[in-house]
């Protein structure tokens, strides 16, 4: 063999030895290759297995790319020949069980977790270069096959899988790829079809059958759509029918709405449009515009309905978007009108569901509002305000701010109600303005004034009283206004000094109350405590006043003790100068419920000298109540406690007093007025009056009624004498009042001049021009008549019988005929010192009379008496009998007319003493009236 020979035997055994060599290092080699690419690209962790190059191919196994795994595969095979290669062809890539996983934000933005890097470029050294990489595109080398294969992606909704099942190849011009998507909320089925031309690749196909199954909407949705990749920018079209829409916050028209989607986007265009239709209802969002730089979105509806919220509801918004500022600011004020549902309204407290009436309720926010997302989520400033006609506003106008602790909302805040019924209180034209701050932290709610607010209510009624105006400045205090947390709702509300005028009770009687600070704290449902102090309560036309009103209000839900308002009232006074009353000072306490406010009070003058109690209830639904009333036993002694010390209108009327008073029983009221049942009892009372010291005064009066004043019949009053110009003793009446102006006296007598009076069964009205009543004498002893009636000179013996008609007008009296007889024999002398004018000059016959009357034993005595209105008292003697020395006791009968001053004497004694006109009015008023409207 020659030396050419063996040389080439040696150059092919070496060429066999390196070309094994390289076959053995191939995969190797190929490994290195594809780490350091990936590494360059910004994929640092890469694991696989690359099999032994053959003829026809070479297969990865095991893939496992990026730091996650986002990338996996189980092989990925590459089918070759020899000429192909050469000539830069494969004949087929074929991927098993591959396994991408991807992120989806919030935001909309798409991340393959550690291969960004790799997928951000487009391969080479480009960008390294400083060019701009070039979009990448779906461009395949050769067809792919890919067998079970799955893409998921993480989403703020959750994971969203799609599933291939079984052997698809995507090959341009290749049939469609068939993908299964699974996720939380979305099944569907995708036919794909893949069309690749120079570097671009259009991806078209079908939705089959998609569903939406989310807890707050479902649907079905079918369509076309076609998305193109490739160099150059991305688009992509899709036309969806949407069917079988429900939604537990949305519903539209009166059945499941069905409609369309329409979506098309270029890289600077954006245009969406979903139209949703149903019987007696539509929707409809547009959304238009470069999603780089401004888009305007619109949504309007009618028909619709917010389940157990809103019926009947229209809607209307358009808003500028600036996706670059993740601003969106309202073209013009959006709306949302409807009416309450019945479910709702249902739901509410009595107030608010009568407040929340049938009519729509509109909400809507104010044009130029604007919503911005931050990175801790969204803020909005502007105006919101939510209205009900002629019932119910509330505006807010300011900012909310969600930030990493949670929202703050701070607002310029507007609320009014046309009418409003609270318990037993009715509100109309209420308002409340002020600036509210609004913070939410995780599981807690806390609102709170940021400055002063001001309260205001046009008027308010409880029961039969009502108020015309209140106005409460309301402050700022160091607890939240409301605070919401886990344990419970708490508030605490703090008022300025204000006033308020109003109208109590069925008569409307007028009123001012005024206070100089309030106080509202307490868990709801639990505890609750208020105070009201510097309070000052003025009855104008009743003539009363309180001063120094101080009230404290406890209250626990979780106690079995009732509900207690403290009630202290530093000056409880008349405001009139003829005071029935004293002032007092009155403490107590008040038991408020729902239907009954119960109260237990004690009352003093402001001495301490005398003290009553008073308990009992008033029901406010029903306005009407009753209560126990006690007073003393007083006990008056000279310089001590004396009746005017409680009554002053008693006056100089009860000097001196001594003796025991005592008041009880039981006071009633509701519409009709006021009744009573109080037993007025006076024991052995001693005192100087207008006519003179009273001597021994009993009584025992039930007063049936007050306003007007009234008295079962069978009252009773005893006096043991009265040591006036006309001493009288034994006195006794008994009586009846009834409706406040009659006094029917049933039985009275007295002692006077040694004799027995007594006045005839007779009503007296007050308000009648004219009353007549009738004085029954028997045994007066004429010496003491004679006294009375005041004719100089004048005396005698024996007694008297008969009656003295009285009629009272005009403040006066007037005598109708009195007549009175003897009942005896006797004797009268009539022997002036002086001999009155009207009988000189008389003649031969008066003075005859003159002398017989010296000394005239008479068989029979009369008198008459008369007496006009404004007159003199005329008195006609007519006596017959005999005066010893005159002629010898010769009979004789004749006439004498005189005047005396008995018309002073008994208007002096009738009218000396008047009523205080407290109880003189009190008298006169009828039934039904108050005594202010009495005439």
């Amino acid at each position: 063999m020659g030396r050419t020979a063996r040389t080439l035997i040696a150059i092919l055994a070496a060429l066999l030895v390196l070309g094994t060599v390289a076959i053995l290092l191939a995969p190797l080699l190929i490994e290195r290759a594809i780490r350091t690419e990936l590494s360059r690209r910004g994929v640092d962790f890469a694991e696989f297995a690359i099999s032994m190059p053959g003829f026809g191919g070479v297969t990865a196994r095991n893939i496992r790319i990026g730091a996650d795994s986002d990338f996996a595969a189980d092989s990925l095979s590459v089918d070759y020949r020899i000429r192909g290669v050469i000539q830069g062809q494969i004949e087929q890539i074929r991927l098993v069980r591959p396994r991408l996983r991807l992120e989806v934000s919030r935001q909309g933005e798409v991340s393959f977790g550690s291969l960004d890097a790799l997928l951000r470029r487009s391969g080479g050294d480009t960008e390294a270069h400083g060019e701009p990489a070039a979009s990448p595109g779906l461009f395949l080398p050769a067809p792919l096959e890919i067998i079970d294969g799955s893409i998921s992606a993480e989403t703020p909704a959750g994971t969203l899988t799609a599933q291939i099942d079984g052997a698809v190849t995507l090959a341009a011009g290749a049939g469609p790829l068939t993908i299964a998507l699974t996720g939380p909320w979305l099944i569907a089925r995708l036919e794909v079809k893949v069309n690749s031309s120079e570097g671009a690749s259009t991806l078209s196909g079908q939705v089959i059958d998609a569903r939406i199954d989310h807890p707050l909407l479902k649907a079905s949705l079918a369509g076309s759509f076609a998305i193109a990749i490739g160099t150059g920018s991305p688009t992509a079209d899709a036309e969806i029918a949407v069917s079988n829409v429900t939604s537990p916050l949305l519903k539209v028209g009166s059945g499941p709405p069905a409609g369309d989607l329409s979506i098309r986007f270029r890289p600077d265009e954006l245009a969406l449009d979903l139209r949703l239709r149903a019987p007696g209802g539509h929707l409809q969002t547009q959304l238009r515009g470069d999603p780089a730089q401004l888009m305007r979105a619109t949504i309007s509806g009618d028909g619709l309905t917010v389940p157990e919220t809103l019926s009947e509801a229209r809607l209307d918004a358009a808003f500028e978007l600036v996706p670059t500022e993740r601003r969106a600011i309202l073209e013009k004020p959006a709306q949302i009108e409807g009416r309450i549902s019945q479910e709702l309204r249902d739901a509410m407290p009595g107030p608010m569901h009568e407040a929340f009436a049938e009519t729509p309720l509109l909400l809507t926010v104010a044009a130029g509002s604007t919503f911005i997302e931050n990175p801790a989520g969204l803020s909005f400033s502007g105006g919101i305000s939510l209205a009900q006609e002629k019932s119910f506003g509330l505006t807010l106008d300011g900012t909310l701010t969600q930030e990493a602790a949670g929202v703050v909302c701070e607002a310029e805040g507007r609320l009014s109600v046309a009418n409003l019924t609270l318990g037993g209180a009715s509100l109309q034209k209420a308002s409340l303005i002020a600036p509210l701050k609004l913070a939410a932290h995780k599981d807690r709610v806390n609102l709170d004034f940021a400055g002063p607010g001001t309260l205001s209510v046009g008027a308010l009624a409880i029961g039969r009283s009502g108020i015309a105006q209140i106005t409460v400045p309301l402050l700022p205090i160091d607890a939240p206004l409301f605070a919401l947390a886990p344990e419970g709702m708490t508030f605490a509300v703090q008022a300025g000094s204000g006033k308020t005028t109003g109208k109590l009770g069925q008569n409307r009687e007028p009123f001012t109350f005024s206070w100089k600070q309030a106080f509202f704290r307490g868990s709801w449902g639990e505890q609750l405590t208020a105070n009201i102090s510097g309070g000052q309560l003025t009855l104008s036309r009743l003539g009363w006043q309180a001063e120094g009103v101080t009230a404290h209000f406890e209250a626990d839900d979780s106690s079995t003790q009732p509900p207690v308002i403290n009630l202290t009232i530093g000056n409880l006074a008349q405001s009139r100068k003829d005071r029935v009353l004293a002032p007092l000072v009155v403490e107590g306490a008040l038991y408020p419920t729902d239907t009954m406010l119960r109260f237990d009070l004690l009352g003093r003058t402001l001495g301490g000298e005398a003290q009553f109690t008073m308990k009992g209830g008033h029901d406010i639904r029903r306005d009407r109540g009753s209560a126990e009333l006690s007073l003393g036993p007083l006990r008056f002694v000279r310089r001590g406690l004396q009746p005017a010390t409680l009554f002053p209108f008693f006056g100089d009327s009860f000097e001196d007093a001594t003796g025991l008073l005592a008041i009880n029983g039981s006071i009633g009221w509701s519409g009709k007025g006021l009744t009573s049942d109080l037993d007025i009892a006076v024991e052995q009372m001693n005192f100087l009056g207008p006519l003179g010291p009273v001597l021994g005064l009993d009584a025992r009066v039930n007063l049936n009624g007050i306003l007007p004043l009234s008295t079962p019949p069978g009252q009773h009053i005893a006096i043991r004498a009265v040591q006036s110009v006309v001493p009288m003793s034994d006195v006794l009446a008994q009586f009846e009042v009834r409706e406040g102006r009659t006094l029917s006296i049933e039985r009275a007598h007295l002692m006077l001049a040694d004799g027995r009076v007594a006045v005839a069964p007779v009503t007296l009205d007050a308000q009648a021009a004219r009353n007549r009543l009738v004085l029954e004498l028997a045994e007066v002893r004429l010496p003491l008549l004679f006294e009375l009636i005041g004719l100089d000179g004048l005396t005698g013996t024996g007694r008297l019988v008969g009656e003295i008609p009285i009629v009272l007008e005009q403040n006066d009296l007037a005598i109708e005929d009195g007549r009175l007889e003897s009942q005896e024999a006797g004797r009268i002398r009539y022997d002036p010192a002086k001999t009155p004018s009207a009988l000189q000059g008389g003649g031969e016959s008066v003075g005859l009379a003159l002398a017989a009357l010296r000394d005239f034993h008479y068989d029979r005595l009369a008198l008459k008496l008369n007496r006009e209105i404004g007159g003199e008292t005329l008195v006609e003697l007519h006596i017959a009998g005999r005066n010893p020395d005159f002629y010898e006791g010769y009979p004789v009968e004749f006439n004498l007319n005189l005047s005396g001053k008995l018309d002073r004497i008994l208007i002096e004694a009738l009218t000396s003493y008047r009523l205080p006109r407290t109880i003189e009015d009190s008298l006169q008023v009828p039934p039904g009236e108050s005594r202010s409207s009495a005439p």
